[in-house]
């Protein structure tokens, strides 16, 4: 919309201010698609996530499956469990996704879920990481899966 500064000052303000309200109704128009598309971004990484959730179980499976194989079992089947180990790790590298690696032997809030506490010893002091149950994985900044541990407490 152009403003015409030919006429006169009323009809210049009726046309400043209709301008100015187009200006402010495209502007919460564009906020709404930001909101939208913000929300829907959200989303796909929570999909993401999920899916990742589901390789890293799937590589957890594979992975006690193989320490549970007897000797009795041919080696083919532990070469093909291998092959799926490998597979699954590709898939999480392709999308980002890391192993978070427990610094210090210390419990780090958010990368770390303490699922037991043992009283403390020598060799563990309090706040000590003793085990860890089930490795985590984050992409990015973002956990996936906090790293599960026994501490040593109190």
């Amino acid at each position: 919309m152009q403003i015409n500064l030919q006429t006169n000052g009323a009809d210049a303000l009726e046309q400043i201010e209709a301008r100015l309200c187009a200006l402010q109704t495209a502007h919460v128009a564009l906020q709404e698609n930001v909101k939208n598309e913000r929300h829907r971004f959200e989303r796909h990484l929570d999909e993401d996530a999920l899916r990742i959730i589901q390789i890293l179980d799937m590589l957890d499976n594979t992975s006690s499956s193989r320490l549970g194989l007897s000797n009795e079992v041919p080696s083919n089947a532990e070469r093909i469990i291998k092959k799926i180990e490998k597979r699954l790790i590709e898939i999480l590298t392709h999308n980002q996704v890391q192993e978070i690696i427990v610094k210090n032997g210390c419990v780090e809030a958010g990368k770390t879920r303490v699922i037991e506490t043992r009283p403390a010893s020598e060799e563990a002091p309090a706040g000590t990481i003793i085990q860890i149950c089930r490795k985590g994985y984050q992409r990015g900044d973002k956990v996936i899966r906090p790293t599960d541990v026994i501490t040593a407490g109190t």
